[in-house]
């Protein structure tokens, strides 16, 4: 009976022309259109998102997790009331830290002056643990049937990879691993063979690290295509910040306006190439139909990029260092093949945290706070598909420099440079890996264990 309902309304809307085409003059479109169908049953009301920048602290009362509320696209954090529903105290300045381990659950409330109402948001939990000392793998190579892996340490939020009271063996052994000219510890194998490597610092020892294949950890790109006059564009937003939240640091999104006063002069060839015809939608990694807002959710969303990342493992890794350099963006971009293959390099710059542009919402009312996110600022003239890096051989590393001149009115802080590792050409483009580096700051590759 819902299926005949939602029918019957969505087709009285298209016939009273409530979803009108907007021609987009000069772009060779011949319509983008609002599309953001929504069953009538399934309308939600707007909601708190509370968010964390990390969902593990440890407990040496000094790691802190920042919480962030949102609510209608607006960061509401200074004016919500985050709550430990454990001990039904607000945490102050959005900060938690804690000595004792366990579970500890939060929410945001937050009083809508429009509505009058308060909102509460879901359920966000935090795991607070105990300190302790574990291996890191900072870099991981393969030529044949030989794996070659660098190691350091951690001991809670610390980094002691170069304490000279560090010591990595194989398990069983006394004597110590090679320390490459970085200063870390590195152990090869050879074929089937395994071998079990433990840390020692101060008196702690970590669990045994398996020395088993490893692959470059895969990112889905995701192209989200809004613009502020587009009534449904919010939704999409909060759908993609949710999947963030269900499955965390999987994807690296682009935020592509259109015919707005945040569009770049290349989205009209964006919305051409990935076949656009209506807003909002949204593109995972290159591949399939552009999803709507109407026809998806944070647990659909979820469950396709999970299968994207299980399905198709990355195929390169992607390093990152950013700078500013004499008003300009400086990047370094580093890509390591593990298969021989022909691959490309997409780069771009977005910037978080823009405010001055009003968002039309759901409702139609006009949102004059509304804060955009990841809003794609410059993109490199390789293009969207990638410059081209030739043929790159297993483990080889290749590494390219770009820069993005600095515009007056961005914010340097809120911006990050975005890197798509591609292969092919025009609609055969592949997206085979993302990463994303904020300015002035440095990403190293990546692993994690092979499926």
């Amino acid at each position: 009976m819902k299926r005949v309902i939602y029918s019957f309304f969505r087709a009285a809307l298209l016939s009273a022309g409530a979803f009108a085409a907007i021609l987009v003059g000069g772009l060779g479109l011949s319509a983008v259109s609002c599309t953001g169908y929504t069953d009538p049953l399934d309308l939600v009301e707007k909601t708190v998102l509370l968010s964390a920048d990390k969902s593990e602290v440890f407990v040496d009362g000094s790691d802190e997790v920042t919480f962030t509320a949102r609510f209608n696209g607006q960061d509401v954090t200074a004016d919500a009331v985050i709550i430990n529903v454990e001990t039904g105290l607000a945490v102050e300045g959005g900060l938690f830290a804690t000595t004792e381990p366990g579970a500890y659950t939060f929410t945001a409330t937050y009083d809508d002056p429009a509505s009058g109402k308060e909102m509460t948001s879901l359920p966000l939990t935090v795991t607070a643990v105990e300190a302790s000392l574990s291996l890191s793998l900072r870099d991981y190579a393969e030529e044949g049937e030989t794996r070659t892996f660098s190691f350091g340490a951690t001991y809670g939020s610390l980094d002691v990879s170069l304490d000279e009271g560090l010591t990595v063996t194989e398990q069983g052994s006394e004597t110590p691993l090679t320390k490459d000219a970085g200063g870390y510890y590195t152990v090869t194998t050879t074929g089937a063979v395994e071998k079990n490597i433990v840390a020692e610092w101060n008196g702690n020892t970590s669990p045994v690290f398996e020395t088993c294949p490893m692959h470059f950890y895969k990112r889905v790109g995701i192209l989200e295509f809004t613009g502020t006059w587009c009534v449904y564009c919010s939704n999409m937003a909060v759908y993609i910040a949710g999947v963030e939240q269900t499955y965390p640091d999987r994807n690296v999104m682009v935020a592509v306006h259109v015919t707005d006063a945040l569009a770049l002069g290349i989205a009209g060839d964006l919305v051409n190439r990935f076949k656009v015809s209506g807003l909002p939608a949204a593109i995972l990694d290159f591949t399939g139909p552009p999803i709507t807002q109407d026809r998806t959710s944070v647990e659909i969303m979820t469950d396709d990029i999970r299968s994207i990342v299980e399905a198709d493992p990355a195929k390169c890794g992607l390093a990152i260092s950013t700078q500013v350099v004499d008003g300009k963006v400086k990047a370094t971009v580093k890509l390591r093949a593990a298969e021989t293959a022909q691959y490309g390099l997409a780069v771009m710059l977005t910037e978080d945290g823009i405010t001055g542009y009003p968002q039309k919402m759901p409702d139609e009312s006009i949102n004059p706070d509304y804060v955009h996110d990841h809003n794609l600022r410059a993109l490199h003239q390789s293009g969207i598909e990638g410059g081209s890096l030739g043929e790159v051989s297993a483990w080889e590393t290749v590494e390219r420099t770009f820069e993005f001149d600095l515009a007056e009115g961005w914010n340097v802080a809120g911006c990050n440079v975005v890197v798509f590792a591609t292969s092919g050409t025009g609609a055969g483009t592949k997206l085979l890996n993302a990463a994303e580096c904020g300015v002035g700051e440095t990403l190293g590759y990546q692993y994690e264990r092979a499926l």
